[in-house]
Protein backbone atom coordinates (compact mmCIF):
# COMPACT_ATOMS: atom_id res chain seq x y z
CA UNK A 1 0.00 0.00 0.00
CA UNK A 2 1.52 3.39 -1.02
CA UNK A 3 2.37 5.90 1.69
CA UNK A 4 0.18 9.02 1.63
CA UNK A 5 2.25 12.15 1.12
CA UNK A 6 1.28 15.55 2.36
CA UNK A 7 -0.34 17.25 -0.67
CA UNK A 8 1.47 20.43 0.33
CA UNK A 9 4.84 18.75 -0.40
CA UNK A 10 4.15 18.99 -4.13
CA UNK A 11 2.91 22.56 -3.88
CA UNK A 12 5.98 23.74 -1.99
CA UNK A 13 8.31 21.78 -4.29
CA UNK A 14 6.85 23.80 -7.15
CA UNK A 15 7.12 27.20 -5.44
CA UNK A 16 10.24 26.49 -3.37
CA UNK A 17 12.30 29.15 -5.10
CA UNK A 18 9.93 31.83 -3.82
CA UNK A 19 8.43 30.52 -0.57
CA UNK A 20 10.12 28.66 2.27
CA UNK A 21 7.53 26.20 3.67
CA UNK A 22 8.94 26.63 7.18
CA UNK A 23 8.61 30.44 7.16
CA UNK A 24 5.66 32.63 8.09
CA UNK A 25 5.05 33.04 4.36
CA UNK A 26 4.89 29.26 4.01
CA UNK A 27 2.35 29.06 6.82
CA UNK A 28 0.31 31.76 5.09
CA UNK A 29 0.38 29.91 1.75
CA UNK A 30 -0.64 26.68 3.50
CA UNK A 31 -3.60 28.50 5.09
CA UNK A 32 -4.88 29.48 1.64
CA UNK A 33 -5.21 25.88 0.41
CA UNK A 34 -7.42 22.98 1.43
CA UNK A 35 -6.70 19.45 0.23
CA UNK A 36 -9.55 18.11 -1.84
CA UNK A 37 -9.93 14.82 -3.73
CA UNK A 38 -11.98 14.56 -6.87
CA UNK A 39 -13.13 11.23 -8.13
CA UNK A 40 -13.52 10.22 -11.76
CA UNK A 41 -16.37 12.17 -13.32
CA UNK A 42 -16.49 14.82 -10.58
CA UNK A 43 -16.30 18.49 -11.48
CA UNK A 44 -13.92 21.01 -9.98
CA UNK A 45 -16.03 23.84 -11.36
CA UNK A 46 -18.94 24.06 -13.79
CA UNK A 47 -19.66 26.67 -16.42
CA UNK A 48 -21.51 29.65 -15.02
CA UNK A 49 -20.23 29.24 -11.48
CA UNK A 50 -18.45 32.22 -9.99
CA UNK A 51 -14.78 31.41 -9.47
CA UNK A 52 -13.89 31.75 -5.80
CA UNK A 53 -10.75 29.61 -5.69
CA UNK A 54 -7.93 28.14 -7.72
CA UNK A 55 -6.41 24.71 -7.68
CA UNK A 56 -3.17 22.79 -7.72
CA UNK A 57 -3.14 19.23 -9.04
CA UNK A 58 -0.93 16.95 -6.93
CA UNK A 59 -1.60 13.67 -8.71
CA UNK A 60 -3.60 12.82 -11.79
CA UNK A 61 -4.98 15.36 -14.22
CA UNK A 62 -7.96 17.58 -14.88
CA UNK A 63 -9.67 18.02 -18.21
CA UNK A 64 -10.93 21.39 -19.40
CA UNK A 65 -13.93 21.27 -21.70
CA UNK A 66 -15.62 24.09 -23.57
CA UNK A 67 -18.95 23.53 -25.27
CA UNK A 68 -20.28 25.96 -27.89
CA UNK A 69 -23.90 27.04 -28.39
CA UNK A 70 -24.48 24.00 -30.62
CA UNK A 71 -23.31 21.63 -27.91
CA UNK A 72 -20.04 20.79 -29.66
CA UNK A 73 -16.90 20.35 -27.54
Amino acid sequence: MPVERDPFDSLFATIASTVDPMSDDGAFVRSLFAARRLGKGEFYQRAGEITTHGGFVVRGCLRTVAVDADGVE
